[in-house]
């Protein structure tokens, strides 16, 4: 996911354009991992994760920040490092090895 993440802020660097993507944390210690700003209309929330096994805790942070900013889940994701891809009630899950519905968001 970073080296994407790289080669996807470079092509924006090169033409012109500033990144789009952020970190978000409280001060109470709930973070999301990466947040891709789509022009102003919307932040879409990515959790990125090591694990193989799919934990509906993925979604914890992502849960309460779509809360407290009207985001739908469907517009949320959670890359993990197994080779599934399924929609959940609180976002989609990715594998790591398939990024392209993540990707062309940057």
């Amino acid at each position: 996911m970073y080296e994407v993440k790289v080669a996807k802020l470079g092509y924006r660097f090169n033409h012109g354009r500033d990144s789009n993507l952020y970190f978000w944390c409280n001060k109470g210690g709930k973070e999301i991992d990466c947040l891709i700003d789509r022009s102003g209309i919307e932040l879409i929330p990515v959790e990125i994760k090591a694990g193989r096994t799919i934990f509906m805790e993925y979604f914890k942070n992502i849960k309460y920040r779509n809360k407290l900013s009207g985001q739908v889940p469907e517009r949320s994701f959670v890359v993990y490092g197994g080779d599934q891809d399924q929609q959940r009630t609180q976002g989609r899950i990715i594998s790591f090895s398939f990024l392209d519905p993540v990707t062309e968001l940057l």
